[in-house]
């Protein structure tokens, strides 16, 4: 029978598949037969089952997988040597107790030497209980738990110490505990820990510091890593000191607590802190709620402080001493302090920085949101919005000589149960307050926008306060030896339930206020716009004092038992009295009142521009037109006081309506001097007062009469005071050198020079030319022509 044989073609078919099948073969032996050098570890059938035996069998570069299970015993990392676990949840290397679980102590371990997917616990000894880096070794550690390992000096979890360099991934450290920094210490060396969440490390023993420690000028970099339910007696959180530097960027500081200071983090010892974009919340400690830092740095970005709490004393979110930092575009809220500081205290800094952040609902009995003590501070372009004081300043209060400059912020709708609804200058406290808003701030007793006390002196420019609310002092309370310069402020809406709708002025208080604007305020009794009493000396200069009120008396000024205020260059117009003084009332004053326009104010009884009673005023150079009384004195009401009255243009008060140019009432003894009273239905009129002295004045054209029960001066006169209107009103003389037909007779009547009558600087000319050699007679304008000076800057927008 012949013998079958394959074709050539068919043989080579059946190597290729017989090749093909051993190939398939090879793919699905054993990983360990096909790559023999790495070491697989398991409970049985792996070549190994410590983890320690086989990292000493591996060569460098190679990675020991790690199945799953428990392993009872501590390990060493060999340079180039990896360690990957099978999870977090399958994988755990337990230790004796006895010294660190995992330890990197080797110089040439660096970041390709990898700890991964597994949990480390069960460590103990003096330090480094789960994890020790050592001398110079900078392995790379990510996705592990490192939790309940226990040592008898610091950081239980983590230890980087000795020059070394950690890198802390994606893990979790939890539940350890240790005197100090029982979650994660690095001393001396550099960590990095990102995507980390460090929580409920306890700190037991005398040190108790932070859950995370890090001292002895180490270098610690956290990125979105969460520091959370940490205790310790100083820093729950964060313990950073002797010229250590931690930057944060993302992540958590929270529920953190500490039995002295620095709930969330505390610093001491130059060290430094940097904050990018952190949430500080739910922290607390007796000071320093969220952040506790004392002589060293802190920079802040981006970051939020929320509901943290100064159990005892101060610094609700941060409290701050003897020391400078920056604190930028974040955000406080809902913080408190039993004492000062709701959000912050400044405690003697060194030109701490607060900028274009937001402080709102904080609490503290005062200084609601931020409290300065001592030192320098500068608060820029914040919203300081609804928080509260039990007793000052519901926004800020600035204390102890302190030098704070407030610029450019809005401090709206806070609230104090006594004094500064909004905030607080005292205690020879200093500084520029420059173009704030204060407004619909509130206080229970003085100052609803403001108060200043006490020896302060802090300059306000260009501020506006805006309805603000208080029993006295609407806006701003002044008092107590105090010399506050006012500069170009506005006061809008501001409502007193006593006095000083917009300012109350008091005990020895010296402030200089000029070039404002008062429109709207309110006082429910005295004041509308401001007050002044008790021995202060306020100086009241170019400031428009438009359309305030006040239910009984003074509805724009009033002056009361003072030491001898001056109220200079202000137009006084539109304000109302629902009883007597219009426009201002002085009672039992010495003050000087000059330069004024006070036109078309009101009161329902008596005074319609002023009322003068007691004291020996100095009334010089005024104009008092066009005001209404519903009883007498339209222009002006005297009784019982000596007042001076010289050159004052007193016209078209209560025409129509028997109103009084001036009305001389019981005890009413006046020296009536170069005054011009003219247009009003009566003159001079006497209700039982006489002058006692009756010198040049032109008294003319008064519809009912020019003087009743008075004696008409030997030298007065009885002319046409020739009118023309004018760059800033109605009542400039008539004169052929300025391009008038004729001359007015009041030009160059006084018997005394410009110069002597202080008017030589001044106008009674339309084009502007100064009153030269005898004075002219009645009210001067201000020169130059064109600039109304005694109207504010007003801000548009």
């Amino acid at each position: 029978m012949p013998t079958l044989r394959c074709p050539r073609g068919a043989r080579s078919v059946g190597h290729a598949w017989r090749a093909l099948a051993v190939a398939v073969a090879l793919l699905t032996l054993p990983l360990t037969l096909v790559h023999a050098e790495t070491y697989d570890v398991c409970s049985s059938g792996c070549p190994y089952r410590s983890v320690q035996a086989a990292i000493n069998a591996a060569n460098p570069g190679k990675t020991i997988r790690v199945g799953p299970g428990v392993y009872n015993e501590n390990i060493s990392l060999r340079p180039r040597v990896s360690v990957v676990g099978a999870g977090r949840d399958a994988t755990t290397i337990r230790g004796n107790g006895s010294g660190a679980v995992v330890k990197a102590d080797n110089g040439q371990i660096a970041r390709d030497t990898i700890v991964e997917n597994l949990t480390i616990t069960g460590g103990g000894g003096d330090r480094g209980g789960g994890l020790l880096v050592s001398s110079g070794a900078k392995p790379t550690v990510r996705n592990v738990t490192i939790r309940d390992n226990s040592t008898s000096q610091w950081g239980a979890g983590v230890v980087v110490q000795n020059d070394a360099d950690l890198l802390l991934e994606g893990s979790l450290v939890r539940n350890n505990s240790a005197p100090s920094g029982p979650g994660l210490t690095v001393t001396g060396s550099r960590a990095t820990i990102r995507d980390t969440t460090i929580e409920n490390n306890v700190s037991n023993g005398a040190a108790q510091s932070g859950a995370v420690s890090v001292q002895s000028g180490a270098t610690a970099t956290f990125s979105n890593v969460t520091i959370s339910g940490g205790r310790a007696n100083s820093g729950g959180g964060l313990r950073i000191l002797d010229g250590s530097t931690v930057t944060m960027t993302g992540g958590r500081i929270e529920n953190n607590q500490a039995t002295s200071v620095g709930g969330g983090a505390a610093l001491t010892g130059n060290a430094t802190l940097t904050l990018n974009n952190v949430t500080v919340s739910g922290n607390s400690a007796p000071t320093g709620g969220g952040l506790y830092i004392n002589s060293s740095q802190l920079v802040v970005d981006g970051s939020r402080f929320v509901n943290n709490n100064a159990s005892s004393i101060s610094g609700g979110a941060i409290y701050l001493v003897r020391v400078g930092g920056d604190i930028s575009n974040s955000t406080f809220e809902n913080n408190r302090a039993a004492q000062v500081g709701g959000a912050v205290h400044f405690d003697q800094a060194n030109n701490v920085l607060l900028l274009n952040s937001t402080l709102t609902g904080n609490t503290a009995i005062d200084g609601g949101a931020v409290y300065v003590t001592g030192g320098r501070a500068r608060i820029i372009k914040n919203r300081i919005l609804s928080n509260t004081a039990g007793q000052y300043g519901g926004g800020i209060v600035v204390t102890a000589s302190s030098a704070t400059n407030i610029r450019r912020n809005e401090i709206s709708r806070n609230r104090a149960g006594l004094d500064g609804g909004g905030i607080v200058f005292q205690r020879a406290s200093s500084g520029l307050m420059d173009g704030n808003l204060v407004s619909q701030n509130d206080a229970g007793n003085v100052g609803g926008g403001m108060t200043i006390y006490d020896r302060a002196n802090p300059t306000l420019l260009d501020n506006r306060f805006v309805g603000n609310t208080a029993d006295v002092g609407g806006a701003i309370q002044i008092e107590e030896n105090v010399a506050p310069l006012l500069d170009g402020n506005e006061f809008v809406g501001n409502v007193a339930a006593l006095h000083g709708g917009a300012l109350t002025i008091t005990l020895n208080a010296d402030p200089i206020i000029k070039n404002g604007l008062f429109k709207d305020n309110r006082a429910q009794v005295e004041g509308g716009a401001i007050y002044i009493q008790r021995n202060s000396q306020a100086t009241i200069e170019n400031n428009a004092i438009i359309g305030n009120w006040a239910a009984v008396v003074g509805g724009a000024i009033v002056v009361h038992e003072d030491r001898a205020s001056t109220i200079s260059g202000n137009y006084v117009a539109g304000n109302r009295a629902d009883q007597h003084g219009g426009g201002i009332y002085l009672n039992q004053t010495n003050a000087t009142v000059d330069g004024n326009q006070i036109l078309g104010n009101s009161a329902q009884q008596l005074g319609g521009g002023m009322v003068v009673i007691n004291g020996s005023s100095t009334i010089s150079n005024n104009l008092v037109a066009n005001n209404r009384a519903g009883s007498v004195g339209a222009g002006i009401y005297m009784a019982g006081s000596g007042a001076g009255l010289t050159s004052n243009t007193i016209a078209d008060n209560g025409r129509n309506a028997g109103g009084d140019g001036i009305f001389l009432n019981t005890g009413a003894n006046p020296r009536l001097m170069y005054n011009v009273v003219v247009g009003n239905d009566y003159g001079v009129r006497s209700g039982g007062g006489q002058p006692t002295q009756m010198t040049r004045n032109n008294v003319w054209g008064n519809r009912v009469t020019d003087y009743d029960g008075v004696q008409r001066g030997d030298t007065d006169l009885n002319t046409d005071p020739k009118w023309v209107n004018g760059p800033l009103g109605k009542y400039y003389l008539s004169s052929q050198a300025a391009g008038q037909q004729s001359n007015s007779q009041l030009i160059d009547a006084c018997f005394d020079s410009s110069h002597a009558m202080g008017v030589d600087q001044m106008t009674t000319r339309t084009d502007g030319q100064k009153d030269r050699e005898n004075a002219d007679m009645g009210f001067h304008y201000r020169r130059p022509l064109g600039q109304t000076l005694y109207f504010p800057k007003v801000r548009v927008g």
